[in-house]
């Protein structure tokens, strides 16, 4: 049975965080344990500054989290994410491993989630607690910092420019081979903004997911869906 979180910020005393990067801790951990690989799933690369995170909101979620069996979900009482429905959760895969997805409500995407982050146990955790609040701080992190990428149709942590750079770099190919009849590329323009998008609806057009999320929720019969901006179908699928 999913276990809900409900936190009031603002009964808890302004104690904070030092507002330290995740890549700066994830540097000074390889630094002080030469063993721990720099593998880029473990902390984001990202370098904007974020306001610093409550310590008593962490405590809370600790304590939730030392409460959880394998594989059951934490769910965070967040509703939508860049105007998308969204059930946002951890879960404890092992003693030694949690998973942070996003995955969306109202339709469905390739390997059902728009967000994912695998969190493992570093030789530097000291304990249990250590562990669970390092990841906690990351997530907390990553919710503030949390952008729509146009162009895979996912939720990412870049910087504006960082997600630009995605379609820029793709569209001399694009313009070079869009018309070759041999070649079926992964990718079109978007129908509503013209940028370049891998994403496509299941009536088969293209819609980037910065659209999708712009387009005005119908709700019937208690369900929450959008349709097609091409033609109006119940957007279902996103590929």
């Amino acid at each position: 049975m999913s276990q809900f979180i409900s936190i009031d910020i603002q009964d808890h005393e302004p104690q904070v965080v030092p507002n330290v990067e995740p890549r700066v801790m994830y540097e000074q951990q390889v630094e002080r344990d030469p063993q721990v690989e720099r593998d880029p799933q473990v902390v984001p690369n990202v370098d904007t500054p974020v306001a610093p995170v409550p310590i008593p909101i962490i405590d809370s979620l600790t304590e939730r989290l030392k409460g959880l069996i394998r594989n059951q979900p934490l769910l965070f009482p967040i509703k939508t994410i860049q105007n998308i429905n969204v059930e946002v959760s951890i879960i404890k895969r092992n003693k030694k491993i949690y998973e942070f997805t996003i995955i969306p409500i109202d339709f469905c995407v390739n390997g059902d989630w728009l967000f994912e982050e695998m969190y493992e146990r570093l030789q530097s955790d000291a304990n249990e607690d250590d562990f669970l609040r390092r990841i906690l701080l990351h997530i907390l992190i990553d919710l503030k910092k949390i952008k729509i990428d146009k162009f895979h149709g996912r939720f990412v942590i870049n910087t504006p420019e960082q997600l630009a750079q995605n379609s820029v770099q793709w569209t001399e190919f694009y313009q070079e081979f869009k018309d070759n009849e041999n070649i079926t590329l992964t990718m079109n323009e978007c129908c509503v903004c013209f940028t370049l998008t891998e994403t496509t609806t299941n009536c088969g057009h293209t819609v980037c997911l910065e659209c999708v999320s712009k387009l005005r929720t119908i709700t019937e019969e208690g369900h929450n869906h959008k349709n097609c901006p091409m033609c109006r179908q119940k957007i279902t699928d996103l590929n």
